[in-house]
């Protein structure tokens, strides 16, 4: 089973936000440095959980919290335009040299994806944070 990455809104269903994701959660750790160098925030950076989601995914089978010494931190939202600095430097960056990582066709595609999501939700005001699907 693979897991991706995906643009949890603020609203959720006010506009159209999905996304494959599968390619870019592949290609996270190969896109780290090349925000670094565009000297954009990475990609992890706008990362962010609803705790009553996570304090449900860390239960067991019987409803007991595993490992859930830590406090789970509040949602954060961000900020579309911010997000769109680092969406756009990526995707102009793949698309000058997209060998600089495997599967830059599917982490385009991804990225494409995102900056749609993020233009409309900037349009409509809503914040967002990426989130993982598992």
């Amino acid at each position: 089973m693979s897991t991706a990455l995906y643009v949890a809104l603020e609203k959720r269903d006010a506009i159209d936000s999905e996304m494959d994701g599968k390619a870019l959660s592949d290609a996270i750790e190969e896109l780290n440095p090349l925000c670094s160098e565009l000297g954009v925030k990475r990609l992890w950076e706008f990362y962010s959980e609803n705790p009553e989601e996570m304090a449900e995914f860390l239960q067991d089978d019987d409803g007991n919290a595993e490992g859930q010494a830590f406090p789970l931190e509040p949602e954060q939202w961000f900020s579309p335009a911010e997000g769109l600095l680092t969406v756009r430097a990526l995707i102009d960056r793949l698309g000058e040299n997209g060998a600089e990582i495997e599967r830059s066709d599917g982490v385009l595609g991804d990225l494409r994806q995102m900056e749609r999501i993020l233009v409309d939700a900037e349009r409509s005001g809503i914040g967002w944070h990426l989130a993982v699907d598992f």
